[in-house]
């Protein structure tokens, strides 16, 4: 069996689900990533989530992005009410076109670079 070219852990504080991704994001290994993270999401079912992808190499493309939240939308039954996700810097001028494709699922999610800020946001 081949083995993944990346890593998803998980762990509660309080009632944040953290899930923490590490390794590489190409191609399927992307779409694995995100049935992965939707099915950690379905089984714990939390109010709030924190995603960290500031450890993975390679994002999806703007196309990818939106072929992505729509698939998401039509076929997974939970979303949860908050979602953060912590970002490179480096990253940062995809935040918007991410965060309005997720809304326009009805995915409440926002982008942060820095853990406080995304924290802050989600126990509001």
């Amino acid at each position: 069996m081949k083995e993944k070219p990346y890593q998803i852990d998980f762990s509660w504080d309080d009632d944040i689900l953290t899930i923490a991704i590490n390794g590489q994001s190409y191609g399927s290994s992307a779409e694995e990533i995100a049935q992965e993270v939707t099915r950690i999401a379905e089984e714990n079912k939390p109010k709030r989530v924190l995603i960290d992808c500031r450890k993975v190499v390679g994002r999806l493309g703007f196309s990818s992005t939106f072929s992505q939240v729509k698939k998401y939308h039509s076929v997974h039954k939970y979303i949860s009410p908050r979602t953060a996700v912590l970002e490179l810097e480096e990253n940062e001028g995809t935040f918007t076109f991410h965060e309005m494709a997720a809304r326009n699922t009805g995915l409440n999610l926002s982008f942060f670079t820095k853990t406080e800020d995304a924290l802050e946001w989600l126990k509001k």
